[in-house]
């Protein structure tokens, strides 16, 4: 499956649907949901194609009741959904969406470092994929 996206635009389709639990987890690794990150999360899903400004907000109240049964128990089925139907291009992309989430409240604790390196395995995606998008964020390392 091929998906490719213009800068800016997000595509869409059934594996679209898992960026933002997959969201949710990486901004609540550190057991905070903070404003900057819930604002991240609404931005990011705007710009899927059919979610619009009222989908985004209703997706990221849901995610904000439901975060620690999102960010534990449904990550797997996430994951693997994802790698099985999306091309590497939309994996990539959503572990570049899950490093600026974590990245957003100006801090990159080591929990959030740990859950976001599992989810790249998890996406079949290598190390050095998760070293090269984090290159820009090294200056929030270990902050918090």
């Amino acid at each position: 499956m091929t998906r490719r996206r213009e800068r800016g635009s997000y595509p869409r389709g059934p594996s679209c649907h898992q960026e933002g639990p997959a969201q949710r987890r990486a901004s609540f690794a550190d057991r905070e949901f903070s404003a900057a990150e819930r604002a991240h999360v609404r931005t990011a899903l705007e710009a899927v194609s059919g979610i619009g400004p009222a989908g985004a907000q209703a997706i990221a109240d849901a995610l904000a009741v439901q975060a620690l049964e999102v960010s534990t128990l449904h990550t797997t089925r996430f994951t693997r959904t994802l790698k099985e139907l999306g091309d590497r291009d939309l994996r990539l992309h959503v572990l570049e969406m899950l490093i600026e989430l974590a990245a957003s409240d100006s801090e990159l604790r080591q929990q959030e470092v740990v859950v976001v390196r599992q989810t790249t395995a998890a996406l079949g995606l290598e190390q050095d994929d998760y070293n090269r998008l984090q290159a820009r964020h090294r200056d929030k390392l270990g902050r918090g």
